[in-house]
């Protein structure tokens, strides 16, 4: 039989990479996944690889071929609970925008976001990114993943504020990547008030406060300060 023809061997090799992909993503994705199972219900001291391999349907040696270790394993665990929902917050913040036409209409929606973040079905995703973020003060290499996310997660939504800013939905001199950084300080911080069984804050009030000073940071805000002569 005469050889295929190099286009056809081009694509065969193409598509048999195609699938070799999605397998190892497939295969990551459910080792990860079996990863953040054990560690919400066991602590990172109930991920052993052996049980990781069990509980994800693979063997150890896929485990050790997609990561380097037991720990390589924990810290993209960590990461990805980390990101949890940030990413797609932002994907909302950037498809609101895009619907504005008014400050006031993205103010409302920027803050209807940042609501949501403070619900009750979150509550768990804001305890488990103190976690984390705990989790890494010892050790640098989980630090230097965080960074990482943290630091793409502030860019992005930068990004959508300054396009906000440019169009006018915010005020000339607002500090975007200082207001990216604190909208998602906003939800971390809460945690403090549902630690504290004798708080008097809850989320509506929390929320109502925010309000307040975000809607200032409109272009029909107040400017900045001014300084008094005398």
């Amino acid at each position: 039989m005469a050889p295929a023809p190099a286009k056809a061997r081009r694509r065969a090799k193409a598509a048999t990479h195609q699938v070799a992909t999605r397998d190892a993503e497939r295969t990551t994705a459910q080792i990860l996944d079996a990863a953040i199972t054990l560690i919400e219900t066991e602590g990172e001291s109930g991920v052993r690889v052996h049980q990781l391999a069990r509980k994800a349907g693979r063997t150890m040696g896929a485990v050790y071929h997609h990561f380097e270790s037991r720990e390589g394993v924990i810290e993209a665990a960590r990461a990805l609970q980390f990101r949890g929902r940030v990413e797609r917050d932002i994907a909302a913040i950037d498809e609101m925008l895009d619907r504005c036409r008014e400050p006031k209409d993205f103010i409302e929606g920027l803050l209807e976001v940042l609501r949501a973040s403070l619900s009750p079905e979150r509550r768990d995703f804001r305890w488990t990114r103190v976690d984390v973020v705990g989790c890494a003060r010892a050790r640098p290499r989980l630090a230097e993943i965080l960074g990482t996310e943290q630091h793409r997660h502030t860019g992005l939504l930068a990004d959508v504020l300054g396009r906000a800013r440019e169009r006018g939905l915010l005020r000339a001199d607002v500090d975007v990547e200082s207001l990216a950084l604190l909208s998602q300080q906003l939800s971390f911080a809460f945690v403090l008030a549902e630690i504290d069984p004798g708080s008097r804050i809850d989320a509506d009030r929390y929320a109502r406060f925010i309000g307040r000073l975000i809607r200032g940071l409109g272009p029909e805000g107040p400017g900045p300060a001014r300084k008094r002569r005398g």
